[in-house]
């Protein structure tokens, strides 16, 4: 297993360590995500999701501030000052089987999520409703309002082997929240085969 975080120098003479985010990983190698753009990088010349593989409604945007990894990352623009509500989601081909969709989600203090989940849906096309809905809880309860990046996922199984695709979504309902940092962001979303796996260390801490 190997521990890996962040660090760094302060105090006088700059001779004090200062350590944060640390992690331990077991060094799995990363999984093929089935997602069109995960890191929300492109189109990199605008904010629009027109030509990012996703399709978004409601108070999600796109910005060069929100990024995790690299420049841009997504945004729930819990700013409104009535609240309101948004998601984002990509359909992937898939009959059946199990897959887990994982996502980095940061809360900045002032957001109020007040009903936010991230699922899995499977459909066959043929009606509005989902054949088979798992969802993980993402409220203030669960993914605290802190500031900080933290990983989420669901997992979902389907073994009647008859859909004609698998929805991976975001949606966030949200209240009026502080004045200031109130935005929630996300990125790197991975879908994948399979249970959940920790993240392995990025390649920027090895």
């Amino acid at each position: 297993y190997t521990m890996y975080g962040t660090e760094k120098t302060s105090g006088a003479g700059a001779n004090v360590m200062g350590f944060d985010d640390v992690e331990f990983s077991n060094g799995a190698p990363a999984l093929a995500s089935s997602l069109v753009n995960g890191s929300f990088e492109a189109p990199a010349a605008t904010n629009l999701w027109a030509g990012s593989g996703w399709s978004a409604a409601g108070s999600m945007g796109r910005e060069t501030w929100a990024g995790r990894t690299n420049t841009w990352g997504g945004v729930v623009q819990a700013w409104a000052s009535d609240g309101g509500a948004g998601e984002v989601y990509q359909d992937v081909a898939a009959t059946g089987g199990t897959y887990t969709l994982s996502l980095w989600l940061l809360k900045q203090p002032g957001a109020r999520a007040t009903n936010m989940q991230l699922a899995l849906e499977w459909y066959n096309g043929a009606q509005w409703a989902p054949l088979q809905s798992q969802a993980a809880a993402l409220n203030d309860s669960d993914v605290p309002a802190d500031g900080r990046w933290h990983h989420v996922w669901v997992t979902s199984a389907y073994s009647a082997n008859d859909a004609l695709f698998l929805r991976a979504k975001l949606s966030c309902q949200f209240a009026v929240g502080a004045a200031t940092e109130n935005s929630i962001l996300f990125d790197d979303a991975e879908l994948y085969r399979g249970a959940h796996v920790m993240p392995s260390c990025p390649a920027a801490l090895r």
